[in-house]
């Protein structure tokens, strides 16, 4: 995956997608079209927790965690916490599918599989490695951990004078603090075994990507452990590692599985990612009630046993449905949130022909 990248990923040079002479490295079509969040021109990074998760969840939102360690000034200055800015990247065994399931027109194409509608080229074969980089906005006077990594100059949210970020965007620094990779294999439960990595200054290496720390590997949501089940009948999460060495502060995911430093605490990366999924008929979707709530619901990593926990922590393949039963129509994306992006501002502009305007991009 690093092959031919500069080992501190430069503002310059950032994440190459070409590599001697040769196109290693594919975006997902149709992540630029949403202005609140789709994908700036800098680096071609998105943004991942905004405005749209106080939607699913609520506000003020429920898994919003602060970086350990923050001082009172910090909390002030950053008061609607700190935006991540991310890029995705899909090796050429998943580009093949996403080229099947986005042709030259840009349309979704779907196919008939077994009885189920599902997007063309999917599942992803074996061979495919997915890559996303995550920045933050957070500065290392905040999070010192956060010192000399990589400092990219992204067009994100800027901040109003009390301190609320708006709609217009400029570029403004962010500094790299976490790396995800995803592949396929046939071993796992769900098909997929994620892992993730998180910058330290205080990690041995003299550039940006040997300061990358192992945190973990998942190959499943753990269905017999809490909350898919009640904490009487639970037994440890046994499918997350989770490297518990490193010193810098953690919160991982729900009840002992994996989720990096700027993802959801009372979830885990397979768990959201599996339940990625597209509404029926190219609609917009309505999430919770067209498609799965895949960012968290009332009662998430909390009421040990319910439905919806049962469902979410459970480990399903392509093209299984979601396994409430609750979603019947919604297609399957065999656990792609950026195809999940890409079909809903689809619909977005089949529908209305404009994006969405902005109007808030504060989530909290």
């Amino acid at each position: 995956m690093l092959r031919g990248q500069d080992p501190n990923l430069s503002n310059e040079l950032g994440f190459q997608t070409n590599v001697n002479g040769e196109t290693a490295w594919f975006h997902m079509p149709w992540m630029a079209y949403d202005p609140t969040m789709g994908r700036e021109f800098a680096h071609g990074t998105t943004n991942e927790r905004t405005a749209h998760l106080s939607d699913f969840l609520g506000s003020p939102m429920p898994n919003a965690t602060p970086i350990s360690g923050m001082t009172e000034a910090c909390q002030a200055r950053f008061a609607h916490g700190f935006e991540s800015w991310a890029v995705g990247v899909y090796n050429k065994w998943g580009a093949y599918a996403l080229g099947q399931a986005f042709p030259e027109d840009g349309a979704p194409a779907l196919v008939e599989q077994n009885g189920k509608t599902v997007p063309a080229g999917l599942p992803f074969s074996e061979g495919t490695l997915v890559a996303k980089f995550l920045t933050t906005n957070a500065t290392p006077d905040c999070v010192p951990y956060l010192a000399d990594s990589a400092v990219w100059q992204v067009n994100r949210h800027q901040v109003s004078s009390d301190e609320e970020y708006t709609c217009q965007r400029g570029l403004q620094t962010t500094r790299l603090t976490q790396v995800d990779v995803a592949v396929v294999d046939h071993r796992s439960p769900t098909r997929w075994v994620y892992g993730t990595f998180g910058y330290s200054a205080n990690a041995p290496g003299d550039t940006v990507l040997e300061r990358l720390v192992p945190l973990g590997l998942q190959w499943g949501s753990d269905p017999d452990t809490f909350p898919a089940v009640p904490r009487a009948d639970s037994v440890p999460a046994s499918q997350s590692v989770l490297n518990t060495k490193i010193d810098t502060y953690e919160h991982w995911g729900c009840a002992g599985r994996l989720a990096g430093p700027v993802d959801n605490p009372k979830s885990s990366c397979v768990s959201c990612h599996t339940a990625a999924f597209a509404a029926a008929d190219q609609t917009s979707a309505d999430t919770g009630q067209d498609i799965p709530p895949v960012f968290g619901f009332p009662g998430i990593c909390a009421d040990g046993g319910s439905p919806q926990n049962a469902a979410y922590f459970s480990n399903y393949q392509f093209p299984d449905l979601y396994p409430s039963g609750a979603f019947p129509g919604a297609i399957p994306l065999d656990s792609s949130l950026q195809m999940a992006v890409a079909f809903e501002q689809h619909s977005v502009f089949a529908n209305k022909g404009t994006p969405n305007a902005c109007t808030d991009p504060n989530q909290f």
